[in-house]
């Protein structure tokens, strides 16, 4: 995230638009930081808008769209920060012409646990840039979930639900994928078929994590069974 700020500083570039994967806390505050030292629009600020949300649906996309419309009221920039676990494959459509087009003076600013809960096409509207990423944080649980025993996957699948943390599941099914799409390229590692099936149950899970409705403990228990 530093770079966006130290190009700003030294020439005035700001994009339109960012995106911030990662910790979304702990990318809140460093960013937080981030604007006041370059004095830009901060918290308290006339032209700082910020929305938390646990899923930004169609309707919160919406009301979006319609702030942004008016320019800035006490400066050149307009700072809008978006903190989301999830967005529906809707409200992403609806942000789509808001990121590739904004009203002059505006950027934003999504934070969000991982970009691959987003569409290509809102990622190509955006500029990617590193934020409080905890993928480290989960490899040795996503591990240890891929090398236990069915018995062991299951209570693991259980500790999972328990945090009640969609943003972690997001983090560790997404490392998951990673680790079985490396396993099933890597030579004898994995027989083909079984790496195959694998690979689809992640990837199934882990669309499914973008909806409201899926229970995290049936998902990867069902992860769990498949592998």
């Amino acid at each position: 995230m530093d770079e966006i700020f130290t190009s700003y500083t030294a020439n005035g570039d700001l994009h339109h638009a960012y995106l911030i994967e990662g910790d979304v806390a702990a990318s809140k505050a460093t960013l937080y930081a981030h604007l006041q030292n370059a004095e830009l629009p901060h918290e308290g600020h006339p032209d700082f808008w910020a929305g938390e949300f646990e899923v930004l649906g169609i309707d919160e996309s919406r009301a979006l769209k319609e702030v942004q419309m008016g320019g800035p009221v006490a400066g050149a920039h307009r700072v809008f920060v978006v903190m989301t676990t999830l967005i529906t494959h809707e409200a992403q459509n609806a942000l789509l012409k808001v990121f590739e087009d904004p009203t002059p003076g505006s950027h934003f600013f999504l934070l969000t646990p991982s970009a691959y809960a987003l569409l290509p096409t809102l990622r190509s509207r955006m500029m990617r840039a590193g934020g409080s990423v905890s993928e480290d944080a989960v490899s040795p649980e996503a591990e240890a979930f891929l090398n236990a025993p069915l018995k062991g996957r299951l209570d693991l699948a259980k500790k999972i639900a328990d945090k009640k943390d969609r943003a972690y599941a997001i983090m560790l099914a997404d490392e998951l994928t990673r680790i079985l799409h490396a396993r099933f390229l890597s030579a004898g590692a994995m027989p083909q078929p079984e790496g195959v099936r694998a690979l689809e149950a992640a990837s199934l899970v882990r669309g499914y994590l973008n909806d409201r409705a899926p229970a995290l403990k049936m998902l990867f228990e069902y992860l769990a069974l498949v592998l």
